[in-house]
């Protein structure tokens, strides 16, 4: 399961294991132990994992799916004041340029 999510994430952002490897500063070959699901990586490990690619630690262990991280985000998004999500209107805007 979370082999799964590493992967598909890796694949989103278009990187071999060997550059998300790199820079994640660990061997290729543990990386592809954790996406082949022959191994499990620590909780810190996965908290690193997780900041990389930009995805809740808890989506990456299998605590919630990808539509419950959706939702929370935008339940958070929600209650901030209007002047804070104006600024990641704008972000938004610019990435997707």
């Amino acid at each position: 399961m979370i082999g799964d999510r590493i992967k598909s994430l890796r694949k989103g952002k278009g990187l071999t294991q060997e550059e998300a490897a790199k820079r994640l500063k660990m061997i290729r070959s543990t990386y592809s132990n954790y996406e082949n699901g022959n191994r499990e990586p620590d909780f810190e490990t996965a908290e690193k994992i997780a900041e990389f690619y930009g995805v809740d630690v808890n989506y990456l262990l299998g605590k919630f799916t990808n539509d419950q991280a959706k939702n929370a985000v935008l339940e958070a998004y929600t209650r901030l004041p209007q002047d804070k999500r104006k600024i990641i209107d704008e972000m938004i805007k610019a990435l997707s340029e």
